[in-house]
């Protein structure tokens, strides 16, 4: 009868191990299943990431492109400025030798 009661024990420990055991393996495939959920989403944020990116890389080629464009026109404006402005003091000049002269 010890014995029995001994070996019903025993089993009742191993079923609650099992037990156990069983909602511990649920658990971890649960832990798994989101884990693979948020890697899935990290892949697809990557992409994204990485798509806006090659977007942003190709807007500041043009804006640099648009800003060189934007710098040679400012300088050749102001070559013809500092040109014009030549031409005037040339003429000044000349007003005044043409006033002295009447």
């Amino acid at each position: 009868d010890d014995r029995l009661n001994a070996r019903d024990t025993y089993l009742k420990i191993l079923e609650d191990r099992l037990g156990d055991c069983a909602a511990g393996l649920k658990q971890k495939a649960k832990d798994l299943e989101d884990l693979n959920t948020a890697t899935l989403k990290l892949h697809e944020d990557h992409e994204n990431t990485k798509n806006g990116l090659g977007e942003v890389n190709n807007n500041v080629k043009k804006v640099n492109n648009h800003v060189k464009t934007v710098h040679n026109k400012l300088e050749a404006t102001a070559q013809g400025l500092n040109n014009v402005a030549g031409k005037l003091d040339e003429n000044v000049n000349e007003s005044d030798d043409l006033r002295q002269l009447l």
